[in-house]
């Protein structure tokens, strides 16, 4: 199975050497390794004629020439520098004189055993004279076809030996690559293979013709075409397996038995005040459903603040209780814990709910678990946890989330701004979602990006003052560069308070990672009893953070948090209805990217469409069942490629009715 036919190879290596250091794994991964870019090295781009060089300046050529008289090498022993002097001329007896700088003796070596040779040159002027600057040499086989350049590693192993071990070592490695594709795609016959590249677009009849468009395309455009080609099929490889891995099987232990007459129940004794909307009893019913299938349910909630995500959540978990199995409800932090204990206990006191958190010892015995992560070490393995519920699930990692879940475990998820892996397992995988868009309250969110020019920075302040004025409140965000710098975090709230102070005496607190947390809740306690209007604080504001009256806030060096992060924290505006306003304040200069990024959050408000925009910025991650890459890109059998959302959304363009429907 030749594809360089061109190519003799003298010696056939039997093992990879330095190529492993470019992730090459085993044989059947080189036809895979991606050319980093192509050069068009056949005859009509290379010059023979010196004298047409002269308008071309600054390029970077091709040219067809043999040497005149012998080179002459110098070293330079007080700069410790050797260089090499040769003249060259074209077919017309153009010459131009040369300089190398460095060691050249292998170059020297092949100029000297040539007649003709061909380089590669930056075309350059030097007091009028034609000159030639970064000199390449170009092997002759390859003039006259498109030349692949492959990646290197410095000072390790150069792109041209990467070549010349490509052409040795392809032949061998042709056919344990086309085995290992034909496993992983089960491809048994010839028509497998043809429906596999048909399926994305290719008009090659078979995998190794694919190989050869990748390694020596006729023109440059069919060589990117054939890359395009194999990321397609990587990302169709990425998307199968993943659907597998998240398609749940069939285990009977998962059904648990919840009658519509206890459902029902459950629902009439709320209180009046919490009525259902028309999103939270679709979720709420495709929840149950979910927990009534032998298939374990694997489902997001997905809400922003004020939509009562809490509604569903605690009506499932008191089902469970009085169908006689068990629910555990991981939550972010003690506080929001013990508030959900308290309203699940409060609505079905039956149900007995328990709080299981750093400042409680053992493991309390109930049908309901409310917690922290704790609740990981805690219960043990002989504990059936029929339903796990994960609250606001992009504050923990995947072994944080799952550490609780078994085979049979029913898993809820719930965000208003789920992590990219999450959204990408939505998107792209079918995994089921319920989306909750009615709040209880009316209110609006105004963002201002707000850039560094004094103007804007005075109307700012200005406004602020005078909502501060009407009787609200205002919370300032210092996110630092290096946030885990907790000496640069306390000095950096310290500071802020001190000049906010200037202008609102007494009326000023602060907060940062340092502070007990006694501290922290005092702070909190003198704005809600109105005692200060003003809170400074680093991004030490916990998740769940309520004061009524908190209209403004200016998150400064916005572009430093995440869309997330930032939608997360301007949720606390208005909680109980009306109108806030969030400043994205950057007092220096930032990239046209940060900037495009922060004019989306001052179009969106809808927390799940701003999930989705931040999985396709930063990626989303791994998306298989047990990966704990959240975000970034995943890489699959292509050595040194990420597959990227561009290269999934092709899938969804071709076919538009598998993309996976959402209950709202």
């Amino acid at each position: 199975m030749r594809i360089f036919e061109f190519h003799q190879s003298t010696h056939q290596s039997t093992t990879l050497g330095r190529m492993k250091g470019l992730g090459i794994d085993g044989f059947h991964e080189l036809p895979l390794l991606f050319p980093r870019k192509y050069q068009d090295v056949r005859r009509q781009h290379v010059s023979t004629d010196f004298s047409k060089l002269q308008h071309r300046l600054g390029e970077k050529v091709f040219i067809g020439c043999k040497l005149v008289g012998q080179p002459l090498v110098k070293f330079d022993a007080v700069k410790k520098l050797s260089t090499t002097d040769f003249t060259i001329s074209d077919r017309h007896g153009f010459y131009v004189n040369c300089r190398l700088f460095g060691g050249s003796r292998d170059f020297i070596t092949k100029l000297k055993a040539r007649p003709v040779f061909c380089l590669q040159v930056t075309v350059d002027d030097f007091r009028g004279n034609l000159q030639f600057k970064s000199i390449n040499w170009v092997d002759m086989k390859w003039v006259g076809r498109i030349m692949p350049i492959y990646p290197g590693k410095t000072k390790y192993i150069s792109p041209d030996t990467v070549r010349e071990k490509m052409l040795d070592m392809m032949d061998m490695a042709i056919p344990q690559c086309l085995d290992y594709l034909h496993k992983q795609f089960f491809i048994k016959t010839q028509d497998d293979e043809i429906r596999l590249l048909k399926s994305v677009g290719s008009n090659q009849k078979t995998l190794l013709d694919l190989i050869k468009q990748l390694h020596l395309p006729p023109t440059i455009e069919q060589g990117e075409m054939a890359q395009t080609i194999w990321r397609r099929l990587a990302a169709k490889y990425l998307l199968d397996t993943a659907e597998k891995s998240i398609a749940q099987k069939t285990v009977k232990k998962s059904a648990i038995d919840i009658s519509n007459a206890l459902l029902q129940q459950v629902i009439s004794e709320m209180p009046s005040k919490y009525r259902l909307t028309y999103d939270q009893e679709v979720a709420t019913r495709d929840i149950i459903d979910d927990i009534r299938s032998a298939r374990p349910m694997n489902r997001l909630l997905s809400g922003d603040v004020g939509t009562g995500k809490s509604i569903p959540i605690s009506i499932a978990a008191a089902a469970i209780a009085r169908a006689g199995k068990n629910a555990v409800i991981l939550m972010p932090n003690e506080s929001l814990a013990e508030q959900l204990r308290r309203d699940i206990a409060e609505w079905w006191p039956d149900t007995d709910p328990k709080l299981v958190g750093g400042s409680i010892k053992g493991l309390p015995d109930s049908r309901i678990l409310v917690g922290t992560t704790a609740l990981n070490h805690r219960i043990k393995k002989d504990y059936l946890v029929d339903l796990l519920i994960i609250d606001e699930q992009h504050k923990h990692s995947s072994a944080q989330r799952l550490k609780l879940a078994r085979r049979y475990t029913n898993v809820l998820e719930a965000s208003a701004t789920p992590i990219p892996m999450i959204m990408g397992r939505v998107k792209f995988t079918g995994m089921e979602i319920s989306v909750l868009r009615e709040a209880y309250i009316d209110k609006t969110i105004h963002t201002h990006l707000t850039e560094g020019n004094p103007e804007d920075k005075q109307g700012m302040f200005m406004h602020i003052r005078d909502i501060v004025a009407q009787g609200s409140q205002a919370l300032i965000i210092y996110p630092l560069a290096d946030t885990k710098d907790e000496e640069k975090e306390k000095k950096s709230a310290e500071k802020a308070f001190s000049a906010w102070e200037k202008f609102f005496p007494g009326r000023v607190r602060f907060m940062h990672g340092r502070l007990k947390t006694e501290n922290k809740l005092a702070s909190i306690d003198a704005l809600k009893k109105g005692d200060a209007d003003i809170l400074c604080s680093t991004t030490a504001v916990e998740v769940g953070l309520n004061i009524p009256k908190l209209r403004a806030l200016v998150i400064v060096n916005a572009d430093r948090l995440g869309l997330n992060q930032i939608h997360q924290l301007r949720g606390r505006l208005a909680r109980n209805g009306g109108e806030g306003h969030c400043y994205l304040y950057t007092p220096d200069p930032i990239s046209d990217k940060a900037r495009d990024r922060l004019k989306f959050l001052e179009q969106c408000n809808d927390g799940f469409e701003i999930a989705e925009q931040d999985m396709r910025m930063r990626g989303f991650g791994e998306l298989h069942k047990n990966s704990d890459t959240q975000t970034g890109w995943d890489e699959t059998f292509l050595p040194n490629q990420s597959i990227t959302i561009e290269d999934v959304d092709w899938f969804l363009s071709q076919n538009p009715t598998d993309e996976p429907a959402m209950t709202y």
